[in-house]
């Protein structure tokens, strides 16, 4: 996660429930590979008899890419906005 956060494809934001934790969410630019990310997983579960994509994941994928791509997006830019009004360069957690 560490390398995904040094190339701006995830933001790491601290759990609300629990400090100890983190969250991490994806950038716009992480948003840009989500297509590709999802096709990857797909094709797994649909190939590869080992891997964890479920049926279920697999599916969902196929129905409903366009709506978990558009969530994704705007969990993103509420995230920023909330950002941009706090005056923080402290990731804020996007709204689910």
């Amino acid at each position: 996660m560490g390398r995904l956060e040094k190339a701006g494809i995830v933001l790491r934001a601290a759990d609300s429930a629990d400090r100890r934790r983190s969250r991490f969410y994806l950038t716009e630019k992480g948003i840009d590979l989500y297509p590709v990310l999802l096709e990857i997983i797909r094709w797994s579960g649909k190939y590869d008899p080992q891997s964890p994509a479920t049926p279920g994941v697999v599916k969902r994928i196929a129905e409903g890419r366009e709506e978990m791509m558009a969530g994704q997006r705007l969990a993103v830019r509420a995230a920023r906005r909330a950002n941009q009004r706090s005056g923080s360069s402290r990731p804020v957690e996007p709204a689910a």
